[in-house]
């Protein structure tokens, strides 16, 4: 992986080239007015040592990334802190800014002191289609993680195991834009958490699914940090327009969508699975 650092280099029209939020009106400003270049090199510098040593991150087949506009459909992990940060280091110190990468943000991180100061700046726009829409169409780049709080909280005995929950708003994104999804697997990252049950009787008990509209309060040590390998890997990407066009029945073709991504992505799970050594790879 070429381990280039971040640099304030020309956005092709999207971004300006000084480290300021983008407020340009360029057409991903009104989409993240917040986002800062500034930001993300901070971030970056605090990130380095746990990508590179904590956790002994490796990015395999980021030469599959497709050009923009990219969809990138990632599994979520250990309630979501540490795929964040690890795939912002990753993408950044790859691409630079000359790829600002966007991500669908539930809107418990707009609403958190901190997280909803931070966050934005570092791209998180909040998770609705009409938002993912404006991004890909603008010709950028964008993350989403459709398992979200259900897959980042699920048990560690399902750490391999790609569980999206039967959401395929993703997919419907995908077919009706066009954008090539780049499904992007991270094995290793749930392990850095022990979360022995999701909580969902307790987060609907406590009406925390329906005022946050999340159905998980995750039981055992969910924020333990341990020093587990994280290896991710972009597989080819899918063009599902193409892979369903012989479908007529829309529930039928949304279904076959999710199918072939959600499996796909769990071969490789497998297969990365596979090559750990240990719980902690």
């Amino acid at each position: 992986m070429n381990q280039t650092r971040v640099h304030a280099n020309a956005y092709d029209g999207y971004l300006p080239t000084s480290a300021e939020p983008a407020n340009d009106g360029s057409p991903l400003s009104a989409i993240a007015p917040d986002y800062s270049p500034e930001m993300i090199e901070r971030v970056m510098g605090w990130i380095e040592p746990f990508y590179k040593h904590y956790f002994r991150c490796e990015w395999r087949g980021a030469v599959r990334v497709p050009e923009r506009p990219a969809f990138i459909v990632a599994n979520h992990n250990a309630t979501g802190a540490i795929d964040v940060f690890m795939m912002l280091y990753a993408w950044y110190s790859r691409f630079g800014h000359s790829r600002p990468v966007h991500g669908l943000a539930h809107k418990m991180v707009f609403e958190t002191p901190i997280v909803k100061e931070l966050m934005p700046k570092l791209g998180a726009i909040p998770a609705n289609p009409r938002k993912a829409h404006e991004v890909l169409e603008a010709g950028c780049d964008l993350a989403v993680f459709p398992g979200g709080d259900w897959e980042a909280c699920r048990p560690y005995t399902d750490a391999g195991k790609i569980d999206f929950g039967g959401r395929k708003g993703f997919v419907r994104v995908a077919l009706e834009t066009g954008a090539l999804i780049s499904p992007f697997v991270l094995c290793g990252a749930h392990e850095s958490s022990l979360i022995l049950d999701r909580g969902t009787g307790i987060a609907h008990a406590l009406g925390i699914d329906s005022l946050w509209r999340t159905k998980t309060v995750p039981l055992g040590l969910p924020l333990s940090v341990l020093p587990s390998k994280v290896t991710m890997e972009s597989l080819e990407p899918i063009d599902l327009r193409a892979e369903t066009a012989g479908i007529e029945d829309p529930d039928e073709k949304l279904q076959h969508g999710y199918d072939i991504v959600t499996s796909r992505m769990q071969e490789t799970m497998d297969r990365l699975q596979a090559e750990r050594e240990g719980y902690l790879g």
